[in-house]
């Protein structure tokens, strides 16, 4: 009975010893392996031993060699007395050995994205660069243009300025040599309107004395006509 349970133990013992060591076994796939390792940490590595939890430690490299293969033996005949299944090892996964592979290719993917990121970025500010540079370059023949054209708009209007200034002067002269010519129309008028009135006082006070005139030429043409006529009687 005691060698049974002893085996019993032996066997949980070995369960717990093969499943520290899978684990610690796909910790050192996982895990980059050192390069400067002592002979028992490349020993522990071919055989996936752990020497802590299988309690080697007090044991030499011979003596683990030789104890192994008595457990094995040990647990075989327990197997075969029980007529229990042999229990299969757990294979790592490929997914385990992925992420490294993944993580070891992201830097590379990362730095190429990074470099094609900065010279796209760099083509998209050189090709920004020239739009705006050509952009700014119409803008200045144009603002060119419009000064220019700006500049013939100012000295048409100066000139129109110039010929209205003129024509306000001209228009002015005429006007005040036209007030000029009527003021001495006015005067003129007003002087022969005073003349003819003179005239006319000098006319009727006149035409009483070529009246009496015109009588006494009458009677005097008279007399000579009766002189005459005597005259020529014999």
């Amino acid at each position: 009975m005691r060698s049974l349970l002893g085996l019993f133990s032996k066997k949980g013992n070995k369960d717990q010893s093969d499943q520290q060591n899978l684990d610690n076994l796909f910790q050192d796939f996982n895990s980059p392996i050192p390069q400067n390792n002592g002979p028992f940490n490349q020993f522990q590595q071919s055989n996936n031993i752990n020497p802590i939890a299988n309690n080697y430690q007090n044991f030499s490299f011979g003596q683990t060699n030789q104890q192994m293969p008595l457990q094995q033996n040990i647990s075989s005949q327990f197997n075969q007395s029980w007529n229990l299944p042999p229990q299969p090892t757990p294979s790592p996964s490929l997914n385990q050995f992925q992420p490294q592979q993944q993580v070891q290719s992201q830097p590379e993917f990362g730095q190429s994205n990074f470099s094609i990121d900065d010279r796209l970025e760099q083509y998209i500010n050189n090709t920004i660069n020239d739009i705006l540079k050509d952009k700014l370059n119409e803008v200045h023949d144009e603002l060119s243009q419009i000064k220019i054209w700006k500049e013939k708009v100012e000295y048409l209007i100066n000139k129109m300025q110039e010929q209205i200034d003129k024509l306000d002067n001209k228009i002015t002269e005429i006007n005040n040599l036209a007030t000029k010519k009527l003021e001495e129309y006015d005067k003129g008028m007003q002087e022969a309107t005073t003349e003819i009135q003179a005239l006319h006082r000098l006319i009727r006070t006149m035409i009483p004395a070529i009246s009496e005139s015109t009588k006494e030429l009458r009677e005097t043409v008279e007399e000579l006509k009766s002189l005459r006529d005597s005259i020529r009687k014999p």
